[in-house]
C-alpha cells in the first residue's frame, strides 16, 4: 500500500513561471522527505544514490573518530553520514554531511527532530568515484558561504584529504599527513591513514579462533 503525504504549501504571492518547480522551505521539505535520501538544493529536493562500500566504512571511520574525541572532552554533538543542516534561507538549502561536529553552545536547547538550524562547525564529505568534481565544489562553497570554518574533503581511492580552513588557502595531505582539528576541535590530531579502511589479513581469523 502506497502511503499518502499531505503538506501544506503556502502560495506564493506572484505566479511562478511556467513549467518552474515550487521551492520548498525547510520546514515543508521536512514533513515531506524525512528520512528519505533527497537534499534541499535551493529550494528543490534532489534525491541522492546510495553510497559504495568504500564510501560507507571512510564514513564511519571518520565520524568514530570525531565521536571518541568530542564525547572524551564534551565539546558538541558529531552527526552521522548524511545528517541534515540547514545552510540557506530564500531559496532553502538542506545539506546532509558524510560526518559533521557542531559545537554546544550553537545549538540552543535540546537537539531538534529536524535538521539542525545552522551549518556544522566542521562537515565532512567523502567522496565517490561517481562524484564530479564541480559538484563537491558547490557543497564546499555552500558550507563556506553558511559559516561552517573547517571543511575535510576526504579522497579514499586517491588516499588523499583536501582541507578547507576560514580565510586560508586549501590543504593536501596524502600519504601519513597528520589531520589537525585547529580552532574548531583544539587537540585532535590523526594520521590520514587512520581513516582508510584496515588491510584485509592474509589468513582470516575465525570468530571462534582462541575460544
Amino acid at each position: 500500500m502506497t502511503a499518502v503525504l499531505t503538506v501544506s504549501i503556502e502560495q506564493p504571492t506572484t505566479a511562478p513561471t511556467e513549467g518552474a518547480p515550487i521551492l520548498l522551505t525547510a520546514e515543508q521539505f521536512w514533513e515531506l522527505y524525512e528520512n528519505k535520501p533527497f537534499e534541499l538544493i535551493n529550494g528543490v529536493p534532489v534525491e541522492m544514490s546510495p553510497t559504495g562500500a568504500l564510501h560507507q566504512v571512510v564514513s564511519l571511520n571518520c565520524g568514530a573518530i570525531l565521536r571518541e574525541f568530542v564525547l572524551k572532552n564534551r565539546l558538541g554533538y558529531v552527526g552521522a553520514s548524511e545528517g541534515g543542516y540547514k545552510l540557506a534561507t530564500n531559496p532553502d538549502i538542506i545539506r546532509g554531511a558524510d560526518a559533521s561536529f557542531i559545537r554546544f553552545e550553537r545549538v540552543s536547547g535540546e537537539i531538534p527532530d529536524g535538521y539542525f538550524p545552522v551549518a556544522p562547525d566542521l562537515a565532512v564529505e567523502v567522496v565517490s568515484p561517481g562524484d564530479r568534481a564541480s559538484e563537491i565544489m558547490e557543497k564546499v562553497n555552500e558550507y563556506r558561504a553558511a559559516g561552517t570554518p573547517l571543511i575535510w574533503v576526504i579522497y579514499p581511492k586517491l588516499r588523499q584529504v583536501m582541507v578547507y580552513h576560514s580565510g586560508r588557502d586549501a590543504q593536501v595531505l596524502s600519504g601519513t599527513d597528520q589531520l589537525e582539528g585547529g580552532d574548531v576541535l583544539p587537540g585532535f590530531s590523526i594520521s590520514i591513514t587512520d581513516l582508510w579502511p584496515p588491510e584485509y589479513p592474509a589468513s582470516p581469523v575465525s570468530p571462534t579462533q582462541g575460544v
